[in-house]
């Protein structure tokens, strides 16, 4: 008969090594009833293992386009608040001028409102969103728009001006232009400094082309607005004309052909800036139906993603309780082990 030997020691090393292993288990069980999922899903789910992290990659992806898209919504946001700004100024220069027709008394008043004008018009196309300038088409890091006072604008419409009549806004002489004179000035020579390449040679320098933005998984979409809009060069043109002609000694025939042509730009300038914004209006419901639509998308891939590595809260929480009361008796058991001594029984 073989004899076996159980040692004290033996026995408490036995009761170590299992407390171990459930308090291992214990502080398992206690992340995934904060996590609410497995704490090794790939131990438990196996194969199936990487579809959890495709449907996982898959989510990312989609709330990091909503994020974009948060960020795309906002600078289109503030770029309508600003066209709206803009439309205002074009109904006060089409109001203040038109009440100045015929009215020598009001040119300092033009003067003063057209000079004002310019600058809001120049301050709210240079406008930063998380500075980002949302009017400088793909140039988003500069100012897009150069002052007119004292710029490369002003410097050109006075040359524009002495090329086309022989002689300085200022000189005496522009008493003589008549209004047919002056409307082929503004028409023929000014305008296009406005609506054509001079454009960008003396106030702009945004680009045409606009910034671009993905919307959803295979949907891309213009995502902002040039400050190179025909809507705003005109608007610009008419603040402009006000301002300098007002200032001269012209005519009251030909300061009126001046107060005419400005009044027009201002009003056509402000419907351009009305179908800027009627676009831009089309991007942001664009932007809202794909938010609506990555939100669903996100919403099923949370409920498999769940399916995968969810767990029964009530069943984790039943184990924790049961591990405890089999640690608590495990302490006592190794204690009562520790206890034990042959020169007790001597």
């Amino acid at each position: 008969m073989k004899i076996q030997h159980t040692a004290t020691y033996s026995l408490f090393n036995a009761a170590r090594s299992a407390t171990a292993s459930m308090q291992a288990e214990l502080a398992r069980l206690q992340e995934e009833v904060v996590t609410g999922v497995h704490a090794d899903s790939g131990l438990v789910l196996g194969a199936r293992s990487e579809e959890l992290t495709s449907f996982k990659s898959d989510m990312a992806e989609l709330k990091r386009l909503t994020d974009t898209n948060g960020v795309v919504a906002s600078r289109l946001d503030m770029s309508q608040t600003v066209m709206d700004k803009l439309n205002a100024i074009s109904d006060d220069l089409v109001n203040t001028i038109g009440l100045s027709l015929g009215d020598e008394m009001q040119r300092p008043v033009i003067v003063t409102e057209s000079e004002a004008a310019i600058e809001e018009i120049t301050s709210l196309l240079n406008t930063q969103v998380g500075g980002v300038h949302i009017f400088g088409g793909l140039n988003t890091g500069n100012s897009p728009i150069a002052d007119h006072v004292g710029g490369a604008g002003e410097a050109a419409f006075n040359a524009a001006f002495t090329g086309h009549f022989g002689f300085a806004k200022t000189d005496p002489a522009a008493a003589a232009i008549t209004g047919a004179q002056m409307t082929d000035f503004l028409e023929n020579v000014l305008a296009p400094q406005f609506e054509g390449a001079g454009w960008a040679a003396n106030y702009s320098g945004a680009t045409d082309e606009v910034v671009t933005a993905r919307i959803g998984p295979n949907v891309t979409t213009g995502a902002s607005v040039s400050a190179n809009e025909q809507g705003f060069r005109q608007l610009m043109l008419s603040a402009v004309v006000a301002r300098e002609l007002y200032s001269a000694p012209l005519s009251q025939e030909a300061r009126d052909s001046a107060g005419l042509f400005a009044i027009t730009k201002a009003k056509s300038g402000g419907a351009e800036i009305t179908g800027t914004q009627a676009r831009v209006g089309l991007i942001e419901n664009r932007i809202e139906g794909q938010n609506k639509t990555l939100t669903g998308q996100i919403d099923v891939l949370t409920k498999l993603t769940g399916n995968l590595e969810g767990l029964d809260q009530y069943e984790i929480t039943t184990r924790i309780t049961q591990l405890l009361t089999q640690i608590e008796a495990s302490y006592a058991t190794t204690s009562r082990i520790q206890q034990m001594s042959i020169l007790r029984y001597l």
